[in-house]
């Protein structure tokens, strides 16, 4: 996603200079939260003040964020459907063995 960035905000749109980018990486690592929001929000704040960073930050929120509501609005429909019920019960079963392989040997 870094890369990302920096390829649409340092070489193509030539918002930002390479070096601020390589300062904005650096503050958003060191900063709580994940690396790609923090430097989309640092550069809408550079570009436009406080609207700016609002604007970058739901541009890169927004679309994940719509993408698991549209999942989680259907999701009760497709668990109607017995396959994929009993694939879901298949998969809880799986994870909770994975969690005990990760576990390490009792004493």
């Amino acid at each position: 996603m870094i890369a990302l960035i920096e390829n649409n905000c340092v070489e193509r749109k030539k918002w930002i200079t390479h070096e601020d980018m390589m300062d904005i990486t650096v503050i958003a690592e060191s900063t709580p939260g994940p690396i790609a929001i923090n430097c989309a929000t640092f550069v809408g704040w550079q570009q436009a003040g406080i609207l700016g960073a609002i604007a970058a930050t739901l541009g890169v929120v927004l679309p994940s964020f719509l993408i698991i509501l549209a999942i989680s609005v259907f999701l009760n429909q497709f668990l109607e459907i017995t396959i994929i019920a009993n694939v879901f019960k298949g998969m809880k079963v799986s994870v909770g063995i994975l969690i005990l392989n990760a576990m390490p040997p009792l004493p």
